[in-house]
């Protein structure tokens, strides 16, 4: 999740090993408050900023934040 502080939106990126999808989320209550903005098939198609997941799926389903200690940084391999 990205914030964009200027326009009240967030950047949610969701990936797995077989594809990827992008939505903003506004929270200024104007348009729609969930639109998608991108989707691809690999991983490394995502920019580099956008791989630095800083969220996960928990056990019952939910997306969770993960704390500045345990975010991951994309690996080379990824890039």
């Amino acid at each position: 999740m990205r914030p964009d502080a200027g326009r009240q939106l967030a950047l949610v990126t969701v990936a797995w090993e077989l594809s990827w999808y992008q939505w903003e989320v506004s929270g200024d209550g104007d348009g729609e408050p969930v639109r998608e903005v991108a989707k691809g098939d690999e991983v490394s198609e995502l920019a580099e900023d956008a791989r630095a997941w800083n969220a996960a799926v928990a056990e019952d389903g939910k997306l969770r934040l993960k704390s500045a200690s345990t975010r991951r940084k994309p690996s080379a391999k990824e890039a």
